[in-house]
């Protein structure tokens, strides 16, 4: 059977023809509304804590939703909720008429979802997608130090190399400087031993000078103004 209500001219309360406690297989037919996408409906009645969430169809512009066969078990009024996007766009009151229970009535639980669990589920994947961004954030944070230390790292090698490079520079400078000084001790001990010669040298030319003197003497000569005379005495006769 399917429960009709009348045409929706905008988007609010209805109220659909009466329905039979114990009833099954009952199904709502809402025309009028013009959606791109089958809407979920859910039921509920007064005593529920929890909805029935639906999977509505859409077939020719009409949604058609089954009305779950639990809440016509009893004689309450049932509330139908059309929701697209997490909201209700149209509630539709279905009143539900008392009658005797059948001897073979046959429990059934019919293909319809608590709205709690669809409320968990949701959840859940709120908090997976969370999660997730979470991961991602913290593995982007991650690159970034890998790259960062990856930085340090390069630049830490090319300060090694730097100072290889000086301190090859300065060994070879070292090794010059040290080739120069025993460059320059050597000319000093050249020279030392020159200065030593020299007076050495000295030493013989004045004992020779001394010499030639003894000789000059013994023999009356003299030297005059840098000239060897004859030394001569002035004799009175």
């Amino acid at each position: 059977m399917l429960v009709y209500t009348s045409p929706a001219k905008s988007y609010g309360e209805m109220k659909a023809n009466e329905l039979h406690q114990w009833d099954q297989g009952q199904k709502l037919v809402v025309e009028g509304i013009d959606l791109v996408e089958a809407p979920l409906v859910h039921f509920a009645r007064k005593i529920d804590k929890t909805a029935y969430v639906v999977q509505a169809t859409l077939e020719e512009k009409k949604i058609i939703a089954n009305i779950p066969n639990e809440l016509l078990t009893t004689a309450i009024a049932i509330r139908a909720y059309i929701n697209q996007e997490d909201t209700t766009i149209l509630e539709v009151q279905l009143p539900v008429k008392a009658k005797a229970k059948p001897k073979d009535y046959v429990e059934d639980a019919t293909q319809t979802t608590v709205w709690g669990q669809i409320t968990e589920a949701k959840q859940s994947a709120i908090d997976a997608s969370q999660l997730a961004e979470k991961y991602k954030k913290e593995s982007s944070e991650i690159q970034e130090n890998i790259l960062n230390t990856k930085n340090a790292i390069e630049t830490i090698e090319e300060n090694i190399k730097t100072l290889a490079t000086t301190t090859s520079e300065d060994s070879q400078k070292a090794s010059t400087s040290a080739k120069e000084a025993g460059e320059h001790e050597t000319k000093a001990i050249e020279a030392a031993q020159q200065v030593t010669d020299s007076a050495a040298q000295i030493e013989l030319n004045k004992a020779e000078i001394g010499n030639i003197k003894v000789t000059i003497e013994n023999t009356g000569l003299v030297v005059v103004d840098g000239k060897l005379c004859i030394n001569y005495k002035e004799v009175q006769v």
